[in-house]
């Protein structure tokens, strides 16, 4: 019973390592470009978000289940805004960012919903065992859960729009395509993790542990 756990265990460890490649080897590329850096701490999000996972499934305790969802949670909360962020300098709006409110508006809901997850409550009130180890068990919505459940999609709806309205400005063929290939990949994507990680639990249905990678979204760009 043991086994898949352990290999779902190697499997995050590997996807977190290769996010902190990834995204070192482009912040050295160009450190001093603001997309590189937005795009390392990406990277790193979702190196927390797969860190997490990795010792989730094999916890020994639901208390240190808790722990590792904690620290997971810098990944599934500050993404989306980040994510943001990087569509936003990615279709050249950098003067959108120049406007004082805009940053806060950005990051303030991620920084919420990180603090709510630390030391308050984000769905997941208890951990259920499966051949497949720990999997998250939610309540009833509270209103902070509800809150971040229209938060995610949102910001990242956003950004895909930024990023379709920028193309369709663009004279530039190979902008287009890139934008085109954003979108494909990132629709399904968002939906995906809506499935898997929202839906399906309410339901009772226990998948594998999430584990987010940065080719999932940017890989083919």
């Amino acid at each position: 019973m043991r086994d898949p756990v352990h290999l779902l265990s190697l499997v995050s460890f590997l996807v977190t390592g290769f996010n902190l490649a990834l995204g070192v080897y482009l912040l050295r590329s160009n450190p001093r470009a603001a997309l590189n850096r937005v795009f390392f701490l990406i990277c790193v999000s979702f190196g927390f978000w797969s860190f997490g996972y990795t010792f989730l499934p094999g916890a020994t305790t639901t208390s240190e289940a808790f722990l590792w969802f904690k620290v997971s949670a810098v990944g599934w909360t500050l993404a989306p805004s980040l994510l943001l962020h990087f569509c936003i300098l990615l279709t050249r709006r950098k003067s959108l960012l120049l406007r004082p409110w805009v940053l806060p508006a950005i990051y303030l809901p991620g920084f919420y919903f990180l603090g709510r997850a630390w030391f308050g409550e984000m769905g997941v009130i208890d951990f259920v065992s499966t051949p497949f180890g720990w999997s998250d068990l939610y309540g009833p919505i509270s209103p902070g859960y509800g809150a971040y459940l229209i938060f995610f999609p949102v910001y990242i709806l956003i950004g895909l729009f930024f990023v379709i309205r920028g193309a369709g400005r663009s004279d530039l063929i190979s902008e287009k395509k890139q934008a085109r290939v954003l979108v494909l990949t990132g629709l399904p994507v968002l939906a995906a993790v809506s499935i898997s990680g929202i839906i399906l639990p309410y339901m009772g249905i226990r998948n594998p542990p999430r584990s987010p990678t940065c080719s999932s979204w940017f890989g083919r760009w």
